[in-house]
């Protein structure tokens, strides 16, 4: 199991758990240092972290069979470069799901307005290099010689309605999870290596 992208280390941390070897990869030093620590200090000792990018992964061909790129594709200048990485070193019929915000969505005007604002954390023109529809990314996953399996959106309303009301954002949320909407906030995408 291999997380691209893993920051602190949360979904490595919570793998490991019911993975034999749990792999995270980031960018950022501080990043890997930190989820190294915490790692070390509660004593999990099939934890991995390695400082690359999502583009150059130094792990051999065909020897992930599974792999979490979640929300970093759009933080990539040449995000093609990581769904050809991703094909290298995915095992034969290996998975990975790959996450991103959905541009058909609400998202990108709600960023759009929060930048103008100066408000929160979104600075989408500062860090998002790209973005993508459905259509678009399966576009550029099938570029890479990958298989998709699944592609969705989730988190249309709940949300935006959370801010407000936890009952209501989990109503919602409840009801958005058995839909088919495709301006969801996030898009996810399951996606096979072929034989």
């Amino acid at each position: 199991m291999l997380d691209v992208g893993c920051g602190s280390g949360n979904f490595v941390f919570e793998f490991a758990l019911e993975c034999r070897s749990v792999y995270g990869v980031d960018i950022l030093k501080d990043g890997v240092s930190f989820a190294h620590r915490i790692a070390n200090k509660s004593g999990v000792k099939n934890t991995h972290y390695i400082q690359a990018s999502a583009q150059h992964i130094p792990f051999l061909d065909s020897s992930v069979d599974r792999i979490l790129l979640l929300d970093v594709i759009e933080h990539l200048r040449k995000p093609q470069e990581a769904f050809v990485e991703l094909a290298r070193i995915l095992k034969p019929k290996g998975k990975a799901i790959v996450t991103t915000p959905n541009a058909m969505s609400l998202w990108p005007i709600i960023e759009y307005v929060a930048d103008i604002l100066k408000i929160g954390i979104c600075r989408r023109f500062v860090e998002h290099e790209s973005t993508y529809t459905a259509t678009g990314l399966i576009r550029a996953i099938r570029r890479s010689d990958l298989l998709v399996v699944k592609i969705g959106s989730t988190y249309f309303l709940s949300p935006i309605a959370a801010i407000f009301s936890r009952r209501v954002g989990r109503k919602l949320f409840e009801m958005e999870i058995v839909q088919r909407n495709p301006f969801g906030m996030l898009l996810y995408c399951i996606v096979e290596k072929q034989m």
